[in-house]
């Protein structure tokens, strides 16, 4: 089930990008 959770990069990266499109 592993496959199932994203990286820690992955995760960083689309909170990120979510962060960076709600700010906008």
């Amino acid at each position: 089930m592993e496959d199932r959770w994203l990286s820690v990069d992955e995760i960083a990266a689309y909170l990120g990008i979510k962060r960076h499109t709600v700010y906008k």
